[in-house]
């Protein structure tokens, strides 16, 4: 009888762990095509998931968790043309470059 409930808490502290071994960091740096400038407040999400995203900081540089195996992100950024890039399971780090859209900033209004 102990036995059982020993084995009962020692599978609900393990199962937990073993989730969230399943979840992958990713991590690069988003920039200018043409000019490496970084591109700083880019939206980084993880497609087809719930999970939260994140934005790149003022050096461009961004880190997300991903699930385990093949994983496609979409960058945004205001005044670019938006990106989708699958990254491939054993793969950690992914530089993206965005090129202008002179369309989009059309639409931005300053009042």
């Amino acid at each position: 009888m102990v036995r059982r409930g020993l084995f009962g808490a020692l599978a609900v502290l393990l199962v937990p762990l073993s989730l969230a071994a399943q979840d992958r960091q990713i991590s690069g740096r988003v920039t200018q095509s043409g000019t490496d400038q970084p591109i700083e407040n880019a939206a980084v999400t993880v497609v087809g998931t719930t999970r939260a995203g994140t934005r790149t900081d003022a050096e461009g540089r961004y880190s997300v968790s991903v699930p385990a195996g093949a994983a496609r992100l979409s960058f945004r950024a205001l005044g670019y043309t938006p990106r989708e890039i699958v990254v491939e399971g054993t793969r950690s780090s992914v530089d993206v470059e965005m090129a202008r859209d002179a369309f989009r900033l059309a639409d931005v209004v300053v009042t």
